[in-house]
Parts: C-alpha cells; sequence; structure tokens
C-alpha cells in the first residue's frame, strides 16, 4: 500500500512538472491534456490544480524540488537571524529591495509617470525627487507591465517627458523589457497560472530587477479573480512575496478606493506591501486643480520613511518644489537628531510611534526612527 502511495505522489509529481512546462510553452494542446489527466487520475478540480502550481513555484523559489533533499517538518525548524538581511532599499525612500510597494491614487493622479520616474532613477542608477544620490549605483534591470494603459499610452507618456524610446539608449538596451498589448507581437499580461508561470520565469532569469505592475485591478481581471475579494487579493500578494520577491522587486499600481484615503480593491493590497505610496492633486485656491502639482505621501513603510512632500511636473520632467529638502545622504541627518537629543538629556531614543510627541520635537526629522539601543 505505501509503495503504491509512492508511486501516485511521483506519477503525480511528473505530470505537475509536464503540466507546468506545456504552460510555460504556451503547448495549449499539452496543457488540456495533462490537465484531464490531472483531473481523471487525481479528481483535482482547476482550483486545485492552479493551486498544485502555486505551490510548485514557491517550492522553485526556496530551493526545494523532486531531486533535492525534502524540507524538515516545521514542527522542528525555527529561522535563525544570521540567515535574515533585513529590508534594504532599491531606490532609496521610495521601493524597498526584494518587497513589495504600492502606489496608489485616482486616474490622472501620475500613478504612472511616478513609476517611470522611478523606473528611469534604477536604470541610470540615480536617486529621484528628494532622495538623491552621492554616488551612481548599479544600473537595475526593470519590467514595465502596462497591462491597464497598453504601449501606446505609455510611449505618450514617455515622449510628454521628453524622452524618445525609439531612440534613446536607456530604451533600446537590455535594461528594459516592456510586456503590453501590441497587436500581432503580444497580449496585455494577466495574473492567471500562465502569467504567474512567465513572471516567475522571468524573475528566476534576472535577480536584482524591478517588476512595475500596471495596475492590480486589470491583471486581477485578466487573472479571473476579483481584486476586491481579500482573499484572493491576499493570495495573489502571497504568491509575489513568497515566489516573487526572492528574486526581485515588485512596484503594484492600484486606483482610489470608495473608502476615503484607501487604494481600491480589498483591504489587502494594502496590508502585504512593505511601502505603501498616495499620491494627490493639489487644488488653487479657486477649487481648480493644478494639473501639475502633486503632494507625496508615504502613508506605511517598514523601512521607516514615513514622510510627504509636494513635487511637480516642470517640462515633462518630476521635481521636488521649491523649499523641499533634498536629502542625498541620511546619514548626517541621523547624527543631527541624535547630537539634539544628547543636548536635551536623552540618551534613548525610542520609535517615534512609541515616543509622544517625537514629531513635535523633531519636525523636519520625523521620517527618521532611530534604533533603541542608538
Amino acid at each position: 500500500m505505501a509503495a503504491k502511495e509512492t508511486l501516485q505522489k511521483r506519477l503525480f509529481r511528473v505530470i505537475r512538472d509536464e503540466l507546468y512546462d506545456a504552460i510555460r510553452e504556451r503547448d495549449l494542446d499539452k496543457e488540456m491534456e495533462f490537465r484531464a489527466e490531472m483531473r481523471n487520475d487525481f479528481r483535482m478540480n482547476s482550483e486545485k490544480i492552479d493551486l498544485a502550481l502555486f505551490n510548485l513555484m514557491k517550492e522553485k523559489a526556496i530551493g526545494f524540488g523532486a531531486k533535492k533533499k525534502k524540507p524538515v517538518p516545521r514542527s522542528k525548524q525555527s529561522v535563525s537571524f544570521t540567515r535574515v538581511k533585513g529590508l534594504d532599499w532599491l531606490l532609496p525612500g521610495f521601493f524597498p529591495a526584494n518587497d513589495i510597494t504600492l502606489i496608489w491614487r485616482m486616474r490622472g493622479a501620475g500613478k504612472t509617470r511616478l513609476a517611470l520616474e522611478g523606473a528611469i532613477s534604477l536604470m541610470r542608477g540615480v536617486g529621484l525627487l528628494e532622495r538623491q544620490r552621492k554616488d551612481k549605483a548599479k544600473p537595475v534591470k526593470v519590467l514595465f507591465c502596462a497591462s491597464d494603459s497598453g504601449a501606446e499610452p505609455l510611449k505618450d507618456e514617455l515622449l510628454d517627458m521628453g524622452i524618445d524610446p525609439d531612440t534613446d539608449e536607456l530604451f533600446q538596451g537590455d535594461l528594459w523589457q516592456l510586456w503590453a498589448h501590441c497587436p500581432g507581437t503580444m497580449d496585455a499580461w494577466g495574473a492567471d497560472v500562465r502569467g504567474r508561470i512567465e513572471l516567475f520565469e522571468w524573475a528566476k532569469d534576472n535577480p536584482g530587477a524591478c517588476v512595475f505592475i500596471d495596475s492590480v485591478k486589470t491583471i486581477s481581471t485578466k487573472g479571473g479573480f476579483s481584486y476586491a475579494y481579500n482573499e484572493h487579493a491576499a493570495a495573489f500578494l502571497t504568491f509575489l512575496k513568497e515566489a516573487i520577491c526572492p528574486f526581485v522587486t515588485v512596484v503594484l499600481l492600484a486606483h482610489d478606493g470608495t473608502k476615503a484615503h484607501r487604494a481600491g480593491g480589498a483591504a489587502a493590497w494594502e496590508e502585504h506591501p512593505s511601502m505603501v505610496i498616495g499620491l494627490e492633486k493639489l487644488k488653487a485656491p479657486d477649487g481648480r486643480d493644478l494639473t501639475t502639482k502633486r503632494q507625496f505621501t508615504a502613508t506605511k513603510s517598514r523601512k521607516c520613511d514615513e514622510r510627504t512632500f509636494f513635487y511637480e511636473k516642470d517640462e515633462g520632467r518630476l521635481k521636488t518644489c521649491t523649499g523641499t529638502e533634498v536629502i542625498s545622504d541620511m546619514s548626517g541627518q541621523i547624527t543631527k537628531v541624535m547630537v539634539d537629543a544628547l543636548d536635551e538629556g536623552i540618551e534613548t531614543c525610542m520609535s517615534m510611534r512609541s515616543e509622544k510627541g517625537w514629531k513635535r520635537r523633531w519636525g523636519g526629522a520625523s521620517a527618521i526612527r532611530p534604533s533603541p539601543t542608538t
């Protein structure tokens, strides 16, 4: 009986792996054949088959496979902090590395423009807006999934920025890759099983890269699940965290929600990312929308960088508004805060969330959270 069960498990893995390869290779005939085998031989419905494929991708992401040693049971495991690197920035102040960032606001608020500026900063190895780098960083490869706008509006956005993607060398080399609907060439990317496998394979082949996904509602619809249903959104975000983020950084774009000051769709879209950025149009004294000025607010940051500032569009490119402090190196700012604290007789600085009056006391340095041990 045990031998039979082992044989069944082996057969299941073989068919599951063949199905995965068929989907990756876009062989629809083989995909249907292997799906039918899994339904008939293992009595699995489509949802369970897809779950098996998602689990396979997670196993691949953490290094387990059929030919590798089986993982130790969870009951005998414990994560050692010596193996935990902690959060780091891919784009300082904006995108935590190997994690998820959400940019949200109403249509026309400039989400795509900010995402493109972030992508260009990464490819050039420079900082963005008020977080400039003292030295250039290593260029980062970018994958932009323009599932919402498509290729043509994205090209128009770049042209409005004064960048011609047909001739600009930044978009001619290996640093830029675009997935978007283009007749006769490519369909818009979606978060269905095929799309997730394609994204996983790309992430494995491009470690250290950054993936921009515009927008969560569009990819959810194409993926066959509701972006407003929390369980579905949480499952997709968990997939990103466990299977995609070990290799690359992910930036999601989302629209406004029905509740004030909330992104659209399920609450999970804001709960799972380590960075949540909100953009807001500014109004003139007469109530008209200012077409060039925006307010940036990092409403959530596990990298301890919650802040608000204003920026504007200047000849197509984004820049901070006059009076905004541009930071190129946080070490001096942190040192100043610590020295000022010591001068006031404060020897230990707690987290600003647990220390009442921290923002009032330190004003412009309120985005800095000194270590409790400092």
